[in-house]
């Protein structure tokens, strides 16, 4: 008999969703009364109990059906009480689980609370901000109507902008359009500033002696103005900071130009000429400028050689020589000009520079020519501190003086034909205004031996002369008009040119004006001097027309070339209004005859003094001559004049002049040699009238001897050296070498 089962008590967990907290309650007591098991109710799955199933079990007629089933109602509670542990398993998770979504709640309700409460504050914040953003958009609302306003005043202005800019861009166009035109207006009135300061250099007159008993001429009142106005453009065109030219005084009476030069201008005429040239050069400034760019253009592409010089070979192909002489007649600039002269002279003694130096001990050909002794180191020291005196280079406590100095003795002692002469010493200064000592030497050397003919500087200038016949020719081509005047009243312009063809119009042109000339002539040769010398005479063809007079004539053509700033006029005439000109070949045949009649002349000369040396010397009376003649060095017979029954001889060189007096008688000559020793050449004497004799010698001395005690009486310098004496009444006429006359009044005496 089965026992009942002891009561137990069950704890049933309902819906969580219908009641928070767990219920407990007890099963219901079941009483056994017939000694069988009494089936417990089922629990369904949802948590009922089923009593149904165990009221039928009850009802069940059949005991052992009843224990059958009771069997199958014990399995059944088993396996429900399984089911019911996994139920309470399945329970107690889902409680852990509702207790952490009961924290999770909590949790979130306390952030919850949190937005709450800041969105309470938001909300009170923008209740707070409501009041301004309204007020704010209500502005937004007024601004945006002002600018949908302006954008449609904007709408309306883009196109007066776009008619605004059109107007802009043609105003641009005239702005440039005016200022290329104030530029071309600018080069056109510098122009003709120029112009007018070249117009108002000839307006200028030369000054010139006035003829013997005329008075000098008035001030012209028109030439005074000019004056002004000259002073007037250069103030305007002078600034505080640097001035042009130092006019605060009304007058310039020194000035040292960029080479070094002192002038000492001693008459407004100069002065005038000098302000002309000066502002010329300030109103051509751009083209100047211009040209040192072509040059330095021109001068990149060619070679250099040795860093130094730049390759001019002698064979230039004709094109290629015409831009070159093209670019020298422009003028060489100044930071240029060293370096081309030494290129040009380069190209000239290149050759002969290396075989000279490579033959001589210790490959300096210039410096072994200074150790040797030159004949005419006296003569050179003599001219030393006369070689453009107004120089500061060239004085005696410059060093100018001594590379001078010992350029020239050692030409004399490379060129022993010519040695030296005088203009050489000025040929020699002006190279070394841009060159080193050497490369003056090579110059001196180019020069002599090169660019001028054989027998220029030698054997009695012989063909110095051929150029004079030359050169007079050419005036008789060239200038018909002037030189039918010039010889209706006796003038020879050979007297005048001579000296400009010997120094290379050195001592002749202003020292700018004569740079230019060198720039050409270290390539075109002596053939510019022709061309120059006719453009001289072309230029002033007029005024020496209305010459009458001729000592005024003369005097105004040797003088009017030292005038002559304007080289551009210059060379505009030399080398424009003077075409067709002869070539150099043809000037060369038509000088060459000349030469030659020349060099015949000079020997004839040298072989008659050769012959009558023993017609004098047979006579032995005549030992004082003899004495004379053997001297180391030959001393040739110059002048001489008749005193009573004697002659007096002279004879000498540059550095010596001696006196002999030969007396004639039946039984021969008779000579002696008077104690009178003057330390110069002696060129004239005379016996005046009133029986002293005149002695002018090369130095610019007079000298007067009695010729009864043949002692000197006096003696004087003058401004040039004497040439010739004429005794009027009571005063001596001087003609000096420089054209003037000076009279010396002897009061009887």
């Amino acid at each position: 008999q089965a026992q009942t089962p002891p009561l137990q008590s069950y704890v049933i967990t309902t819906d969580p969703f219908d009641d928070e907290r767990p219920r407990t309650t007890t099963a219901p007591q079941l009483i056994n009364h017939s000694g069988l098991t009494i089936p417990q109710p089922i629990e369904n799955v949802d948590g009922s109990i089923d009593h149904t199933s165990s009221i039928d079990s009850l009802n069940t007629p059949d005991d052992e059906g009843l224990s059958g089933k009771l069997t199958i109602q014990e399995r059944q509670f088993v396996q429900l009480q399984c089911e019911l542990v996994e139920t309470r398993q399945e329970r107690d998770k889902l409680q852990k689980q509702l207790a952490l979504k009961q924290d999770e709640n909590e949790r979130k309700e306390k952030e919850n609370q949190l937005l709450l409460n800041n969105i309470q504050e938001l909300e009170e914040t923008i209740h707070k901000l409501n009041s301004p953003a309204k007020q704010f958009q209500t502005e937004n609302d007024n601004l945006k109507d002002v600018i949908a306003q302006l954008k449609r005043s904007l709408r309306s202005l883009d196109g007066e902008v776009e008619l605004y800019k059109t107007d802009l861009q043609e105003r641009d166009k005239r702005i440039r359009d005016n200022s290329r035109r104030q530029k071309e207006l600018e080069r056109e009135l510098l122009f003709f500033k120029a112009k007018y300061v070249s117009l108002m250099d000839y307006s200028f007159k030369i000054p010139t002696p006035s003829p013997a008993g005329l008075p000098t001429e008035d001030p012209d009142p028109m030439e005074e103005n000019l004056k002004m106005e000259l002073l007037q453009l250069i103030k305007d065109e002078s600034s505080h900071d640097s001035p042009l030219v130092d006019v605060s005084s009304g007058k310039l009476s020194l000035f040292e130009d960029q080479y070094g030069e002192l002038h000492d201008w001693k008459n407004d005429s100069n002065i005038c000429h000098f302000f002309c040239r000066h502002l010329y050069l300030h109103y051509t400034e751009a083209q100047q400028e211009a040209v040192s760019q072509e040059w330095y253009t021109y001068l990149k592409n060619l070679k250099k050689i040795k860093d130094q010089y730049w390759e001019i070979p002698t064979d230039l192909s004709r094109s290629r020589k015409r831009e070159l002489r093209n670019f020298l007649r422009k003028g060489i600039p100044i930071h240029f000009r060293p370096k081309m002269w030494a290129s040009l002279i380069y190209s000239l003694t290149g050759k002969m520079r290396e075989i000279k130096n490579s033959t001589t001990k210790g490959g300096n050909y210039y410096q072994s020519l200074l150790l040797g002794h030159s004949n005419f180191q006296k003569q050179i020291r003599l001219d030393l501190y006369r070689t453009i005196p107004s120089n500061k280079h060239f004085k005696m406590e410059g060093k100018g003086a001594e590379k001078l100095q010992r350029v020239l003795i050692a030409y004399s002692n490379h060129n022993v034909n010519v040695g030296y002469c005088q203009g050489m010493n000025m040929i020699a200064a002006v190279g070394l205004l841009f060159l080193d000592e050497e490369t003056a030497f090579w110059y001196m050397v180019a020069i002599v031996e090169k660019l001028m003919p054989q027998n220029y500087y030698t054997y009695g200038l012989a063909a110095a002369q051929a150029d004079q016949a030359v050169m007079r020719d050419l005036v008789a081509d060239k200038l018909s008009s002037l030189n039918e005047h010039l010889e209706l009243n006796g003038i020879d312009v050979t007297v005048v040119t001579f000296n400009w063809f010997l120094t290379l119009f050195i001592d002749a042109l202003p020292t700018e004006s004569m740079l230019r000339v060198m720039d050409c002539f270290l390539l075109e040769g002596r053939k510019i001097f022709f061309r120059l010398s006719l453009a001289v005479f072309k230029l002033f063809e007029r005024r020496i027309l209305s010459m009458n007079d001729p000592v005024t004539m003369f005097q105004f053509t040797k003088e009017v070339v030292k005038h002559i700033f304007n080289v551009e006029e210059l060379f505009r005439v030399a080398f424009a209004e003077l075409e067709p000109f002869p070539s150099r070949s043809q000037l060369q045949n038509r000088s060459q005859p000349h030469q030659e009649r020349f060099m015949g002349e000079w020997r004839e000369r040298e072989k008659m003094k050769t012959n009558t040396k023993p017609v004098i010397q047979a006579n032995p009376g005549v030992q004082a001559i003899s004495t004379i003649t053997k001297q180391k060095k030959q001393l040739q017979w110059e002048c001489g004049t008749a005193c009573g029954e004697e002659v007096w001889l002279c004879c000498g060189e540059r550095q010596i002049g001696k006196i002999c007096i030969v007396a004639a008688s039946d039984d021969g000559f008779e000579a002696k040699s008077p104690k009178l020793n003057v330390g110069s050449k002696i060129l004239c004497i005379k016996l005046l009238l009133n029986g002293v004799i005149m002695i002018g010698t090369l130095d610019f001395s007079v000298h007067a001897i009695s010729p009864t005690t043949q002692k000197e009486l006096w003696s004087m310098k003058m401004n040039d050296s004497v040439l010739d004496f004429v005794s009027c009444h009571d005063t001596v006429l001087c003609a000096l070498a420089d054209g003037y006359i000076a009279a010396l009044p002897t009061n009887g005496e």
